[in-house]
């Protein structure tokens, strides 16, 4: 199955991407995540909490496998204890006037973890 995934911080870098899943991808799209707002954090890396007020901008990368999201889940932290972030699908809107949607997976911040509970 083909999937995409919104990304905003580390994983907006090709090298990044592809050294980790082992492979080349295709170029990505720019694309905005509304009803989130980044936040920075202590670790280097930002992340993402629900906020109806605020929007982010990333890119979206396609043609992602199952595989592919498993090694990603395990480079974000989903298997950890408590988990850096949860894996979640939304749309995005990847038209620079904001018309066009589509579905993707986005990882949000956990917000016990990253202080925002």
């Amino acid at each position: 199955m083909n999937h995409s995934l919104f990304t905003y911080g580390t994983l907006m870098v090709r090298k990044m991407m592809q050294d980790l899943l082992q492979k080349e991808l295709a170029e990505p799209q720019q694309a905005l995540l509304r009803g989130y707002r980044k936040y920075p954090s202590s670790y280097g890396y930002p992340f993402i909490i629900a906020d109806n007020s605020s929007d982010v901008k990333g890119i979206l990368w396609g043609g992602l496998t199952d595989h592919d999201l498993k090694i990603l889940d395990d480079y974000e932290g989903i298997f950890d204890s408590p988990p850096l972030y949860f894996r979640q699908f939304e749309e995005v809107y990847i038209s620079q006037k904001c018309q066009k949607e589509i579905k993707a997976w986005i990882y949000v911040g956990n917000p016990i973890f990253f202080g925002k509970a």
